[in-house]
Order: C-alpha cells, then structure tokens, then sequence
C-alpha cells in the first residue's frame, strides 16, 4: 500500500486549524468558572432578601443539629 503525498498547502492548512482548534481549548480552559447564582456585591447572603431563612451566618449548609 503505497503512501499518498498530501500538498504542502493542505499540510499548512491542518496545521493551522490543529493550533486554531488546540488555542480555542486551551484559552475556554483557562477562563473562570462564571457563577452559577445571582451575585450581588457587597451584599452577604444572609442579609439578601432572595436567601432570607435559607443562609445562616457562620453556618454550614450541611451543619444539621437535632
């Protein structure tokens, strides 16, 4: 079975889209995670009237007491 010669244009052109495609991955995996809730800044939790009852300060969401 013999080896086919691929053009040197077309060679550069899946190089190119290589990098372009490995650039893309690499610069959407450095980004930081965006956050998955409404922030207000400079407002804690538990003084947010959307979590009002639901944060308490100082406490642990998983801090369960009889």
């Amino acid at each position: 079975m013999e080896l086919k010669k691929l053009s040197p244009v077309v060679t550069i052109a899946i190089i190119v889209v290589a990098v372009f495609i490995v650039g893309v991955v690499g610069f959407r995996a450095m980004q930081p995670p965006s956050p998955s809730a409404t922030i207000k800044p400079g407002v804690p939790p538990w003084q947010d009237p959307q979590y009002k009852g639901k944060v308490q300060a100082g406490r642990s969401p998983n801090d369960w007491h009889p």
